[in-house]
């Protein structure tokens, strides 16, 4: 019995192998190859993907280090200016007087803050959801802001992704408040920053100028009277106007400032002045021994020390040869300062010419005093008299 020769596989592939098979063996040597080749570019595209899905992981995890989330605050506050500091680190306007502006004065201290170099320093007890800081302008602490977490994200498993943001701060201005003590005449007018001083901000203080302490007794005269404010912070802007309404130069020294001066001097009418000459060259021929006594005393307040003065003879009267009056000359009426409609003061120049019989020479006598007048009822209506006179 003779053996049954087998075939190779491919010879009898081709002996049994229909048309059809033949077909479907191509084709699904095409399919596998093409589902291989789009595995290999599904598992790229997923390879491409998870790398720059840890790469961005890592990008946020350290972008969202907090150590960077404070160094975005800190520049953001060193670039802003002095309204969007104000709007991110909060201040109260400090309590000042009605001689400052308290929003101002805040303003101007953000003003000063946005021009320092802003640094901070971590605070101890940092909270669950994010860090408060000391604020530090140029070194020194002027108060304190906080980082929060406003979100987190899980990454890959293990990385947690923290966004942090600006919460707000706040900033504590120190101000240094000054007090200002003025010594300024009775009747002038304080101005501090446009306000003027009244009454309430008088101390009592007041002295009376040694000018006036004879006609004083007459007549209320103007004394130097002492103000006082307190706990301004700005330095004022002082003005000082005196009885007409005039400026008057003053200058601020130590917080205080004293006006020695007297009221200031006015141009005197006709009648104040006429009045002012005809008392003055009475007086003068009374001390030249042209007039006597009791055309004098009427001009005289009874019983003053002027009056007693004279009426007692220890006035300094001059003693010259008999002569006779030419005139006066060069006359004046200056330095007219008004105390009110009762009183007045004002500087008397004039030279008075005799002849002296005997020689027929002219002598020429200067006259230059200081009068203050009042007017007085004595002795029935209201009458103007000599108070007291002072050598120039």
């Amino acid at each position: 019995m003779s053996k049954k020769k087998k075939l190779p596989w491919r010879e009898y592939r081709k002996a049994v192998e229909t048309p059809f098979l033949r077909v479907m063996r191509h084709i699904s040597f095409w399919l596998f190859l093409l589902l291989y080749l789009a595995l290999l570019y599904f598992l790229y595209r997923v390879g491409v993907w998870f790398y720059h899905y840890c790469e961005e992981s890592f990008i946020l995890y350290e972008g969202g280090q907090i150590d960077l989330a404070l160094e975005k605050s800190l520049r953001e506050l060193n670039e802003a200016d002095a309204l969007t500091l104000r709007s991110l680190l909060d201040s109260e306007a400090p309590q000042v007087t009605s001689f400052d502006d308290g929003e101002s004065l805040l303003m101007e201290q953000y003003v000063t803050l946005s021009e320092k170099e802003l640094t901070a320093k971590e605070r101890h007890g940092v909270t669950t959801d994010g860090h408060s800081y000391t604020l530090l302008a140029d070194g020194a602490p002027v108060g304190e802001f906080r980082i929060v977490s406003v979100g987190q994200e899980l990454r890959l498993g293990l990385l947690q992704v923290d966004e942090w943001a600006y919460d707000g701060g706040s900033v504590e201005f120190s101000y240094e408040p000054h007090d200002y003590t003025f010594v300024v005449p009775e009747g002038f007018q304080i101005l501090v920053n446009g306000i003027a001083l009244d009454e309430s901000y008088r101390t009592g203080e007041e002295e009376l100028p040694k000018v006036f302490s004879v006609v004083d007794a007459y007549h209320h005269m103007p004394r130097l009277q002492e103000y006082r404010i307190e706990g301004i912070i700005r330095t004022p802007q002082i003005q000082i106007l005196d009885n007409l309404g005039n400026p008057v130069e003053a200058e601020l020294s130590d917080g205080a400032i004293r006006l020695d001066c007297l009221w200031s001097e006015s141009e005197p009418d006709d009648a104040h002045r006429e009045l002012a000459i005809s008392m003055a060259q009475l007086w003068a021929n009374y001390t030249l021994r042209d007039a006597e006594w009791d055309q004098l005393r009427v001009i005289l307040i009874p019983n003053s020390t002027l009056w007693t003065q004279v009426n007692d003879s220890r006035w300094d009267r001059r003693y010259i040869d008999a002569h006779t009056l030419i005139g006066y000359e060069n006359v004046a009426v200056t330095e007219f300062v008004s105390y009110g409609e009762d009183c007045f003061s004002c500087r008397v120049t004039m030279d008075r010419t005799v002849k002296v019989d005997k020689t027929q020479q002219l002598v020429t006598d200067n006259f230059d005093m200081r009068f203050y007048f009042v007017r007085l009822p004595v002795s029935g209506e209201p009458n103007w008299f000599i108070a007291d006179m002072q050598g120039v």
